[in-house]
């Protein structure tokens, strides 16, 4: 009875191992070396790999050298380019493995065990790979797959200090085992997904004293630019309301406010504070000055 991982993930090796029993349900083992019987194992897909029974009696799948590419379903037939965005990818969920003994054992011919496996989904932190038929890992920090299975990795926008996401034990840090996100370069602004594949995150707003950078041909700009000194924002930028919006990075400060440099000081931003002025009246100067002129020349000639 084989000992085998009955769920894995596309591309994977199949694990586990098989022992050759007698009929008293005893491991046939051997002290000088390997057991003198070939075993098979086959795939639904026709991958197939020679296993070699070792001295403890057992086979280990690993050992034929079958990595498991996942059979897909296509959604259906096209004549020509594909649809844009194109239709998702639709899994097998299941496919079968077969193990096999190729001689008798003991005089006795073995039957065929054949055992499902179901598939698990590509792991957060990956993307499903088509020419490859496995899931590979994205680049940590710098790429993003929202559906693994569906989205190819993506590198993140340039707003965005980095992604996250984690599953059971593990953080992949390029968005927890609660979810996703990402962190975003610019404290309060607010980031979405845009809910057509390939699914990616795009900006919506920036706090005040930035103005909002996106164009919808280019996600990987959207970004949160502050206000330079001299000029000034004191509302938030909204995407949906067109506030404070602009399609580059360059066009960006043409939105903020100019200061009066006579009235308020702007030191970029949303911060700004009076000019730092002192209000002398001048007549008083004036007078002062002259008193003092006129005690210098009243001591001149006392001879003081």
């Amino acid at each position: 009875m084989p000992d085998v991982v009955t769920e894995v993930e596309p591309g994977a090796r199949l694990m586990g191992t098989m022992r050759l029993l007698t009929s008293l349900n005893q491991t046939v083992s051997s002290s000088e070396g390997f057991l003198p019987y070939l075993g098979m194992l086959r795939v639904t897909n026709g991958r197939r790999g020679t296993l070699f029974f070792r001295p403890d009696g057992r086979f280990h799948l690993r050992d034929a050298r079958v990595d498991l590419f996942w059979p897909i379903k296509w959604s259906g037939f096209y004549v020509g380019p594909p649809p844009d965005p194109p239709p998702p990818t639709v899994f097998d969920s299941e496919m079968f493995v077969t193990l096999e003994m190729l001689e008798p054992a003991f005089g006795a011919l073995i039957p065929p065990y054949t055992f499902r496996l179901n598939r698990r989904p590509c792991p957060p932190g990956t993307s499903y790979v088509l020419d490859l038929a496995s899931c590979r890992f994205c680049r940590r920090l710098l790429e993003y797959a929202i559906d693994p299975d569906q989205d190819e990795c993506q590198p993140i926008p340039t707003g965005v200090s980095y992604y996250y996401t984690t599953y059971p034990g593990i953080t992949y840090y390029s968005f927890t085992s609660q979810g996703s996100g990402v962190v975003s370069k610019v404290p309060g602004a607010i980031w979405s997904l845009n809910g057509i594949r390939p699914t990616r995150y795009r900006l919506d707003s920036c706090p005040a004293g930035y103005i909002l950078v996106r164009d919808e041909e280019q996600p990987l700009q959207d970004t949160c630019v502050l206000c330079p000194p001299g000029t000034f924002s004191n509302e938030d930028a909204v995407y949906a309301t067109g506030v404070r919006v602009s399609a580059t990075e360059v066009q960006a400060p043409q939105l903020c406010d100019v200061c009066n440099p006579s009235l308020i000081k702007c030191n970029g931003g949303n911060s700004t504070s009076p000019i730092d002025i002192e209000v002398v009246f001048v007549g008083s100067v004036r007078r002062a000055g002259a008193e003092r002129g006129h005690s210098r020349g009243l001591q001149q000639a006392q001879g003081w």
